[in-house]
């Protein structure tokens, strides 16, 4: 109760004022025209919740409000039981971490201003405020995550039968399809290595749990991408969107790369046995293949801009997230507390301190 009080009083201030703002008209119109029945994307589950809250007679600002702060304490509740279930570790440092990954933000040079927008800057945020689906789809990651651990061998700390594992990944995909995405080939990279070496892997939980139902999702992207809302084709163009906002030369990539993940690369840089817990393997798997979507791919004709494939690494950057906390609340599970411990806490609360003051500037610019 803590921690969804705690973040849905912090998200309920955020979203009443950003509400009117980035993706959040178009999709809540959407919404109103799902309402009638009508489709128009093929992530609907925000639409769906928002659409049964106007059925109810909400008011289309105060139910996407709602739907919106609901989806970010649901986040904060799924991540917390992911690091609990993975690491087994007490409920107050759960929920600690679990506070902290719904807060986290780049760690920004000092002449990045606070109500600079980010995301068309660069960098991939693990907690975007501008929409609403990708917002829908983040409650998905750590589950996703703990079903591609499962689904590859790697352990099995948290099980799920066939039949909810293949409906996570088609509701995750009805929000938003880029992390199942990403997911999909780290999980069956991982599951590959594993048989090479003679190593069991649970192929029918892959199959049926995972690969297929992410068939289903991106069969469905594609035809609903075209048909529905008049999108392009994917093609393969590397760095057509993101140099149009941002410096593609090496030493910006690296950098934004590095304020954007540097409590996970700190925790692999501090523990060389992070390299093989298995969360953070598929978590990491996951990231590689969501950064290469966002520089290799683009949609074709007038949407090439849009950047949707930018999302993936975005969604990517909360799982690694999830995943190095959990790793970090294992050490503390297993009583270390050293100076490699407190190096990892700073640079996770350097982190959510960097997060806090982005969202404070987005919040005082809208306001204005």
């Amino acid at each position: 109760m803590l921690v969804a009080g705690i973040v849905g009083l912090c998200y309920l201030a955020v979203t009443s004022t950003t509400v009117n703002q980035g993706d959040f008209p178009n999709h809540i119109k959407r919404a109103e025209a799902l309402r009638v029945g009508i489709v128009q994307v093929p992530h609907i589950l925000f639409h769906a919740l928002m659409a049964i809250g106007l059925l109810a007679g909400g008011s289309s600002t105060v139910v996407a409000i709602g739907v919106t702060v609901g989806m970010q304490v649901a986040a904060a509740l799924t991540a917390l039981w992911y690091i609990r279930v993975t690491s087994g570790a007490a409920p107050w440092i759960g929920a600690m971490l679990a506070i902290c990954l719904l807060a986290v933000g780049p760690i920004v040079p000092f002449d990045v201003a606070a109500d600079q927008d980010l995301y068309p800057a660069g960098y991939f945020l693990p907690n975007s405020i501008h929409n609403p689906t990708v917002i829908a789809a983040k409650p998905f990651v750590p589950v996703l995550l703990a079903i591609g651990v499962s689904a590859s061998g790697l352990s099995a700390q948290a099980r799920f039968p066939i039949a909810v594992a293949a409906a996570f990944v088609l509701l995750a995909g009805i929000a938003k399809p880029h992390y199942v995405s990403c997911l999909v080939p780290a999980a069956l990279a991982c599951a590959a290595v594993r048989t090479l070496r003679h190593r069991r892997v649970p192929w029918a939980m892959t199959a049926w749990g995972l690969v297929a139902p992410a068939a289903v999702v991106i069969a469905w992207t594609v035809v609903g991408t075209t048909e529905l809302s008049g999108g392009g084709s994917t093609i393969v163009a590397p760095l057509a969107v993101l140099r149009h906002y941002a410096p593609m030369d090496s030493v910006s990539v690296l950098q934004r790369i590095m304020s954007d993940i540097a409590f996970p690369i700190g925790v692999v840089a501090l523990w060389p046995t992070a390299r093989r817990f298995p969360a953070l393997v598929v978590a990491w798997s996951a990231y590689g293949v969501g950064l290469s979507q966002a520089f290799l791919l683009a949609e074709s004709g007038p949407r090439l801009l849009d950047g949707n494939f930018i999302w993936s690494p975005q969604l990517a950057t909360f799982g690694l997230m999830t995943a190095s906390a959990a790793f970090l609340a294992q050490r503390h599970m297993e009583g270390r507390y050293g100076w490699r411990e407190a190096a990892a806490w700073l640079v996770l609360l350097l982190h959510v301190a960097y997060g806090g003051w982005w969202l404070w500037g987005r919040m005082d610019e809208t306001a204005e």
